[in-house]
């Protein structure tokens, strides 16, 4: 298990998008025909002590940024569009047939979803959601 492989690996599970990267990037500074728009950002990684003979576990937290527009928020509000997104992203992180979790192809003990953060439709025809995940894996 190398770090760079998982976030790999968990970049591709992704839905598509019209802007989809790992450099993270202002949802200000991403235009409406950019979006829908998803960004992967890894925040921290926290190690359980090692113990004799028990390989060490880290949890890394990662974010995935969702920034989507509409052009007409009174017809259809970016919060739907949003909510279209939110629910590809967690199709996409599913667990496949047969298995309890997600493993990223056994790269990892688990992926999930942890929690989910929106705007609530404050920015008009722009929303803005991170999906906040959870990744334990073992070296």
């Amino acid at each position: 298990m190398t770090r760079a492989a998982i976030y790999l690996a968990l970049f591709a599970k992704l839905p598509s998008a019209t802007t989809k990267s790992r450099t993270l990037r202002l949802w200000a500074k991403v235009t409406p025909e950019e979006m829908p728009a998803l960004f992967l950002a890894v925040a921290s990684q926290e190690c359980e002590p090692l113990v004799s003979g028990v390989r060490r576990k880290w949890t890394t937290t990662a974010y995935v940024y969702v920034y989507v527009a509409t052009p007409d928020p009174d017809t259809m509000p970016a919060m739907d569009v949003l909510a279209a997104q939110l629910d590809a992203i967690e199709a996409a992180l599913a667990p496949g047939p047969a298995q309890t979790t997600q493993t990223l192809g056994g790269l990892v003990e688990s992926v999930r979803i942890a929690a989910v953060e929106t705007d609530e439709g404050t920015l008009g025809s722009v929303a803005v959601g991170i999906v906040t995940l959870q990744i334990v894996a073992s070296p």
